[in-house]
């Protein structure tokens, strides 16, 4: 029963979240409105617990779960059990005391539960294990019984009930079992039986006279007499357009053949089969000895002799010259009967087979023999549904109160003694201790979500003994100082099972990560982009200097060439040498001149604001630099508090695939908790 719901709320990282402690606190779960629910929906890898419970869990089986199943499952425990100290405890037993007996999923329950105590020998007051109700499941398992009510023919020992199975399999169709190997179950099987009932029936009823003119010709006459009805109906229509225009005295239309029928033989075939089956006459007569179009005569003279004269009712024979159409519509009534035979088919899908072996069938017990092993079948079938529930109620007991303040509410995850269920273990890197460590898919996807949040990200490939093994994770850095985290920084997690992994950052999401990293942030950027420009302006004055040093090379090679040819003539006349100009562009005693004007200004300024402080008293010098460095260090430290108390968790989770309602703030405290001191 559930009683009447009063809520208690807990602030947790600045969000009220639901505090539960033991079924009590979830009773009235079901009239909570989702807003006040810290998620709504999770994908199932992301929880770390017996992943047979969340195949309970997911009803739907979309890999998700959501707040209805999370509702459905609470509603079924608060109906089967009397008593919830079990779930409260979290025990991994069964009290056969505390299934409520007046709820017929309980009672069903408490009667397998009793039976396997007994197969086991124990009281029945004893507890029921998990252990005891999967062994029970295993030996219900195997065979060739599963419970699905599907009988494969491989699993049918006897030959005539074996070769039934195939025969409905191949006529009806066929489904497959759970572990999907295809078979017959109990509506094939009556389908069947229905099938060759009605076939068998039908095929008795064609033996009567009345459905059968002609005996054994009948279905060869009808066919013919179909193929040409078309054509003989279209010329006793022309036949009456004739009358009428005799009637009215206008003229016959000229008909003449196109030229181009006469091109291909396909298209004079086609002028034949479209054309009238004889030319349409005032009588209202169909020729039938001469005067035909050459594409139906030979069809003519066989209807005549295969279905005319045949029908004795009809007194004609194939000797006749002409048709009306009244003796037209006798013979096609003659077939009347038959069609309506036909039309009353019943079971054609096991036409295939033969009359007398769809009549063993009927009259053997091989249907029954085989709808036995399928209720054998479902026997078992609904013993496993009741060890499922068992099964399923012993891992609620144990798990339902974790994953809903998992779910529900986030408790544990601000519990430095606890662990939330979507934590993968620690990551012990850089001599450093990060607790938080989330399981994603794709780094690069979840990291454009995730960035969001404001906090430092690094994504590791996690590789274990096998490389089909190897996952990736997402591990915030919430405290201290970054340190030498970064791309390719090795390390180890310890997961939740004590097992060793060896983890490699790959990726990382750059965002401060204390007070002094955030106020250093601007600086650091600053210090990058004047390192960036020194690198670019030493990079170009290298290059410059290389050039001229290459071109002053080459002019000295070349000097000392023509130095080597000069004649005794140039010698004489050295004195007459004009110097050689300057070279365009500013001379070394202007870069001098403008130098020493440079150093000039800045010496001046220097001393006057040396002057300046010399004169101030030492309270006052003081101000002055703390004035300074607080118009400069305030609004730097107000951006970085502001940056560290915007970060929050739920973009990460929302990243990996949760539906978060409430905004997880990233506190200094939980900070610390995710980020310990080792």
């Amino acid at each position: 029963m559930l009683p009447t719901q009063k809520y208690a709320f807990r602030n947790y990282g600045g969000t009220y979240q639901l505090q539960i402690n033991s079924m009590d606190d979830l009773a009235g779960i079901s009239d909570l409105d989702e807003p006040f629910w810290m998620a709504t929906s999770a994908p199932t890898h992301q929880l770390v617990c017996d992943p047979k419970v969340l195949t309970y869990l997911d009803r739907d089986k979309n890999n998700r779960i959501l707040s209805h199943d999370i509702r459905t499952a609470n509603n079924w425990l608060h109906r089967v059990l009397r008593h919830y100290n079990a779930v409260n405890r979290q025990l991994l037993e069964l009290n056969l005391d505390d299934l409520n007996t007046e709820d017929s999923d309980g009672t069903r329950m408490l009667t397998t539960a009793r039976r396997i105590l007994h197969n086991l020998k124990r009281p029945d007051n004893s507890p029921l294990m998990l252990a005891d109700i999967q062994d029970q499941k295993a030996i219900l398992q195997q065979g060739d019984r599963n419970g699905d009510g599907v009988i494969p023919p491989d699993s049918i020992e006897e030959e005539d009930v074996r070769t039934l199975a195939v025969h409905i399999m191949d006529t009806i169709g066929k489904v497959d079992d759970l572990s999907g190997v295809p078979g017959v179950d109990k509506a094939h099987l009556e389908r069947f039986i229905a099938c060759a009932d009605g076939l068998v029936k039908w095929q008795y009823a064609h033996s009567a006279e009345h459905t059968q003119p002609l005996g054994a010709n009948t279905a060869a006459a009808c066919d013919l007499l179909e193929s040409l009805k078309p054509v003989i109906e279209d010329f006793f229509r022309l036949c009456k357009v004739v009358s009428l225009n005799k009637l009215l005295r206008r003229d016959d239309p000229v008909i003449s053949v196109p030229p181009e029928i006469f091109d291909t033989t396909d298209a004079a075939d086609g002028y034949l089969k479209n054309a009238p089956i004889a030319r349409p006459n005032a009588n209202g007569v169909l020729p039938l000895k001469r005067d035909l179009n050459p594409c139906y005569a030979d069809t003519i003279r066989r209807f005549m002799d295969d279905v005319v004269t045949p029908l004795p009712q009809l007194n004609m024979d194939s000797n006749m010259e002409e048709l009306t159409e009244a003796e037209w519509q006798a013979i096609d009534a003659s077939f009347n009967t038959y069609r309506s035979w036909l039309t009353s088919k019943s079971g054609g899908e096991v036409e295939k087979l033969s009359l007398e072996q769809l009549e063993t069938y009927l009259s053997g017990d091989l249907p029954q023999r085989l709808g036995a092993r399928i209720d054998a079948d479902l026997a078992v079938g609904a013993e496993l549904a009741a060890v499922n529930d068992l099964e399923k109620l012993i891992l609620l007991q144990h798990w339902f109160l974790p994953i809903c303040n998992n779910f529900i509410s986030f408790p544990h995850l601000y519990n430095p003694d606890k662990r939330a269920m979507f934590e993968v273990g620690r990551l012990i890197i850089d001599g450093r201790i990060f607790q938080l460590n989330i399981k994603v898919t794709d780094p690069n996807s979840h990291a454009a979500v995730a960035k969001s949040s404001g906090v430092y990200l690094m994504y590791s490939e996690v590789t274990g003994s096998d490389p089909k093994d190897k996952f990736f994770m997402v591990t915030p850095v919430t405290s201290r100082r970054l340190g030498r985290l970064g791309i390719n920084k090795r390390g180890v997690l310890l997961d939740r099972d004590g097992r060793e992994w060896d983890a490699r950052v790959v990726k990382v999401v750059d965002n401060p990560v204390s007070l002094i990293e955030a106020m250093m942030s601007p600086f650091r950027k600053i210090g990058a982009m004047l390192a960036g420009t020194v690198q670019k302006l030493t990079s170009s004055a290298e290059k410059q200097i290389q050039t001229k040093l290459t071109s002053t090379g080459a002019k000295m090679e070349k000097g000392v060439a023509e130095g080597i040819t000069v004649t005794e003539r140039q010698s004489v006349a050295g004195s007459q040498t004009v110097a050689p100009a300057a070279p365009e562009g500013k001379s070394s005693r202007d870069l001098l001149l403008a130098g020493g004007v440079t150093i000039a200004a800045l010496g001046s300024s220097f001393a006057f604001i040396a002057k300046t402080i010399a004169s101030l008293k030492l309270h006052q010098a003081l101000a002055v630099m703390a004035f300074g460095l607080g118009i400069v260090l305030i609004p730097v430290m107000v951006i970085a508090i502001y940056k560290l108390y915007r970060r929050n968790l739920s973009a990460i989770l929302e990243a990996s695939g949760w539906a978060i309602n409430g905004r997880m703030r990233l506190t200094y405290r939980l900070g610390k908790i995710f980020a310990p001191r080792p």
